[in-house]
């Protein structure tokens, strides 16, 4: 059956719609093309975002190991020197901005929550536009 479909007459009727069929599919070719394109834009993007991120992280990090330890320092010189006052006085300061550390990393936990929510809704609604194209 499929040699005879092979050697069978081809008519114009085929060939318009093999031609329809093609230029979708050639359309669909470059939609994918642009859109793997896009991808490794956006993640290269993200590679150079990250990279960027790990690095103030790093600094941050660094600064904060050197302000705690500096803290510590003076803890133990207050305890060396029986001043119970200076030192209830650090432990507040390091409570206070125990906390205020405490609120701005739940704050931070909610705009990334949102963030990916949005994402998540851009993609469902681009894969919605695909499947109609594609259909």
């Amino acid at each position: 059956i499929k040699q005879a479909i092979g050697n069978a007459p081809r008519t114009s009727a085929d060939d318009s719609g093999n031609e329809e069929h093609e230029n979708e599919m050639r359309e669909l070719r470059i939609a994918n093309e642009l859109r793997v394109q896009q991808l490794h834009q956006d993640f290269e993007k993200r590679v150079k975002t990250l990279e960027k991120s790990a690095k103030l992280a790093e600094e941050a990090h660094m600064r904060m190991r050197d302000e705690h330890a500096s803290k510590l320092r003076e803890q133990l010189e207050a305890v060396e020197e029986g001043d119970e006052s200076k030192l209830k006085r650090l432990l507040l300061e390091e409570k206070a901005q125990m906390q205020a550390s405490l609120g701005e990393l739940m704050m931070s936990a909610d705009s990334k929550r949102e963030f990916y929510e949005e994402r998540i809704t851009e993609q469902k609604r681009y894969t919605e536009r695909m499947l109609k194209l594609k259909d």
